[in-house]
């Protein structure tokens, strides 16, 4: 009985998670597509967008994935978190659209970016509660008002408003850190 469960897809992300994790990041819960549904719809936007070039992907959910999607061009792997798209299920075809890209574009480059804006699918993904476990700084542009998750402090200015190079003017301002770690006297 145990094998039988293991084998079956988590349609409903309810069974999917442990009830204490639903109720810390979801306010409902969505169906997501099987691994199966995931497969044709990597062959269907393959043949729409890339005319059938792209070669053929395992396309897979993820429950511990805290971005949207990740790829792996090597070999050839696409893994879409099931958290992510539980907040966001109407972004799922252009999640897989990206990481599809990532298939001929494995990194952000200017050549992906003018992809992806061709394709009409965003860069990066969203943020919700969850996606940034491990990010210890929060900073913000004083510009344009973008909020990025750093795990390193450090001396940055925003990639959007300084063209790609340290500008001073667009230093990002830290919004939070780690709390400090009280020392005790010995005594």
């Amino acid at each position: 009985m145990k094998q039988q469960q293991q084998r079956t897809s988590h349609r409903n992300t309810a069974d999917a998670f442990p009830a204490s994790q639903g109720d810390l990041f979801f306010s409902h819960h969505t169906c997501l597509p099987g691994n199966d549904e995931l497969a044709n719809l990597f062959v269907r936007l393959n043949q729409k967008h890339f005319t059938g070039s792209l070669p053929v992907a395992r396309v897979q959910w993820s429950n511990r994935l805290r971005i949207a999607g990740s790829c792996r061009p090597q070999t050839r792997e696409i893994r879409l978190s099931s958290l992510y798209h539980t907040h966001y299920p109407d972004e799922l075809e252009s999640t897989l659209l990206h990481e599809m890209l990532h298939l001929v574009y494995p990194t952000h480059n200017a050549e992906f970016c003018r992809f992806a804006e061709k394709l009409g699918i965003a860069v990066h993904c969203r943020e919700y509660p969850g996606i940034h476990p491990r990010s210890r700084y929060v900073y913000q542009c004083p510009n344009c008002r973008t909020v990025f998750h750093r795990r390193r402090r450090g001396n940055i200015s925003c990639g959007k408003c300084s063209g790609g190079a340290y500008d001073p003017r667009f230093r990002l301002v830290l919004m939070k850190s780690p709390p400090r770690a009280v020392q005790r006297r010995s005594g």
